[in-house]
């Protein structure tokens, strides 16, 4: 088994939940700082390490955290996203800022092709589109029933933070984060009509389904 599946395997394990929530979800400890093997690339080791040091937190409706809602109220997220346990992209909006690059403020696919730029070949730490879910690549990985299985890093996905494997079937498109230059902030490139086409990241259908699946699958 090569290093980077090691590492993914031993996040999942690190990052499945054991318990149910409480009222107010526990916070993120710092986490160790996995090393990347050099076969795959990485677009910025600061943007891993950001998303990895919150591991752990979770968040689902009707339960409160702290931090899930701090992902949204600096990333200028719709209340919703909090209330509605819609967060995936203030996550991934919350450590694009961390660490210096533009973000979508809304969780539509309208807006958030403003701020990614689409590639062909993803490096470890570019963005991901599923249907219904928006995430961060982590590398690729060998597992039963997983044929081209890849590792996605990201929060909601189970209701936490944590890295899954899913299918490479699955996703929609790979964007590489772009440097927000000085002084840059969102805005919202979406018309009355878009916002009521309902075109949103919400990890409701069967991607839900299929991160719950996900985080079950054995890590021995």
């Amino acid at each position: 088994m090569n290093k980077l599946i090691k590492i993914g395997l031993l996040a999942l394990a690190f990052c499945m939940p054991t318990h149910p929530p409480s009222a107010v979800a526990q916070e993120a400890s710092p986490s160790p700082t996995p090393t990347i093997p050099d076969k795959e690339a990485v677009f910025d080791q600061k943007i891993i390490d950001t998303a990895l040091h919150e591991a752990g937190v979770t968040k689902q409706v009707q339960y409160e955290s702290p931090r899930v809602k701090e992902y949204v109220e600096t990333t200028d997220q719709e209340a919703d996203e909090y209330y509605q346990d819609g967060w995936c992209n203030a996550f991934v909006s919350w450590v694009m800022k961390k660490n210096g690059y533009e973000f979508a403020s809304l969780n539509s696919l309208d807006q958030i092709g403003y701020f990614y730029h689409q590639v062909a070949e993803p490096k470890i730490g570019d963005v991901i589109l599923l249907a219904g879910h928006i995430t961060l690549y982590f590398g690729k990985a060998t597992l039963p029933g997983f044929d081209g299985a890849i590792l996605i890093l990201g929060g909601n996905q189970a209701h936490a933070v944590n890295v899954l494997p899913i299918q490479s079937s699955l996703v929609q498109g790979y964007y590489e984060p772009i440097k927000a230059p000085p002084g840059w902030s969102p805005s919202r490139h979406l018309s009355n009509s878009s916002m009521n086409s309902y075109n949103r990241i919400d990890d409701k259908g069967y991607i839900k389904e299929i991160l719950e699946k996900a985080v079950a699958i054995p890590t021995y």
